[in-house]
């Protein structure tokens, strides 16, 4: 039996009762925004949500119901349909942590749209209650990482502009791990790490060249290297028992970052756990990023 109106404007008020404005707030939002409850009820989703969906009514359905209305696909998994318990947003209210994914959906009218999805439960005095979804059409997103690089705040120092483009670039992306590695003579030496999950930073690591000669013989021509399965590829495998399988890494995305036409140092994405087929929007991302990022850096540091 479907919830009275009544209901999810209650479920609307219990979200945003430490906030008087957060309704008006999310409805202005130029991402969707999409929330349900413990039970699966949807209780909110805004305009642009609603855009994106082709669903005015949104509001009145179960969640376990949305795939009688939209076609729901793993977008770099080709048309492979997503399980309902491993939808990102269902993910996050049973897993109890922030989930990105990126998935492709056909709406009512029969548009087609890849996504990026960012999940995440809501407690509510410690016990989880709900969990709200973000997302967007993804070239949207491409041009929203790089705003937010531009609008960077270059009177910061030099480490914490790496520390922001590289914890930026880790959650558009929806990565484990992302690092900058600056290139010497000899070596490569990280400047700094973002771990998502730890929310944590490392630095300070060296990579000699002289120890892993065909990935640096890739790399130092330019390449990009957006690479499935870094464990067995031919320019990464040089990695696998020291690095890649301790710490379960499994893809990898490495692109070249030029300042004044010389290489000045590496951008390195990780997967952690599983492999990762990267898709067309990730490679063109991972292009304009890394070409961006050695602009400001020649401009500013």
């Amino acid at each position: 039996m479907r919830q009275s109106h009544e209901y999810f404007v209650k479920q609307i008020e219990l979200i945003k009762e430490s906030e008087a404005r957060l309704y008006q707030f999310l409805e202005q939002m130029p991402v969707g925004v999409f929330i349900i409850d413990k039970n699966y009820n949807i209780v909110f989703s805004n305009k642009r949500s609603n855009e994106i969906l082709g669903l005015s009514f949104i509001e009145n359905i179960n969640f376990s119901e949305i795939k009688n209305y939209l076609e729901l696909y793993k977008a770099a998994n080709g048309e492979q349909e997503y399980p309902f318990h491993e939808l990102p947003i269902v993910r996050a209210l049973k897993e109890e942590k922030i989930i990105s994914e990126q998935m492709k959906i056909i709406n009512p009218h029969g548009q087609p749209y890849k996504l990026k999805v960012l999940a995440q439960p809501i407690y509510i005095k410690g016990n989880i209650e709900f969990a709200l979804a973000l997302y967007d059409i993804l070239p949207k997103i491409q041009n929203n990482i790089l705003t937010e690089l531009l609008n960077f705040d270059f009177s910061n120092s030099f480490h914490t502009f790496i520390e922001f483009a590289t914890r930026l670039l880790c959650e558009y992306l929806g990565v484990h791990r992302v690092g900058i590695w600056k290139n010497e003579t000899s070596y490569i030496e990280c400047i700094r790490i973002y771990d998502k999950y730890n929310k944590a930073y490392q630095s300070g690591m060296q990579l000699f060249k002289k120890d892993f000669p065909i990935y640096f013989d890739y790399i130092l021509q330019g390449n990009m290297l957006p690479i499935e399965n870094a464990i067995t590829h031919e320019a990464t495998r040089e990695f696998a028992e020291i690095y890649f399988e301790p710490l379960k890494i499994y893809s990898t995305f490495d692109c070249s970052i030029l300042v004044h036409n010389q290489l000045y140092g590496i951008i390195c994405c990780e997967v952690r756990y599983h492999t990762h087929q990267w898709n067309e929007t990730e490679v063109e991302l991972m292009q304009s990023f890394s070409k961006l990022l050695g602009l400001l850096i020649e401009k500013y540091y």
